[in-house]
């Protein structure tokens, strides 16, 4: 999913704040960058199974703020639904697994 554990981590923390003030945006990524408009702007919730539900995973820029304050941005991988076989085979051919 993450890049890495530390930057998994720390979305997770952020996830359980209870700050009206943060804010997730989510951005489709390809070609190395991020697709404009941003697909979900909202607060902060596990939103990994909404984007295997409602936008058959793929690559996404997740960026979290605090009012004007950026707090992370970070790619994010997410696998289809595997009853989603169609969309779960182009996403094997298109990342190699």
């Amino acid at each position: 999913m993450f890049s890495d554990n530390r930057h998994g981590g720390r979305f997770f923390g952020l996830i359980a704040d209870p700050d009206v003030r943060l804010r997730l945006y989510v951005y489709r990524w390809e070609n190395n960058r991020r697709v404009k408009p941003a697909i979900y702007v909202g607060p902060l919730f596990d939103i990994f199974e909404y984007l295997q539900d409602k936008h058959d995973g793929g690559e996404f820029n997740f960026m979290v703020r605090r009012g004007e304050t950026m707090l992370l941005s970070e790619l994010v991988g997410i696998a289809p639904l595997p009853s989603r076989r169609k969309a779960l085979e182009a996403h094997k051919l298109k990342y190699g697994w």
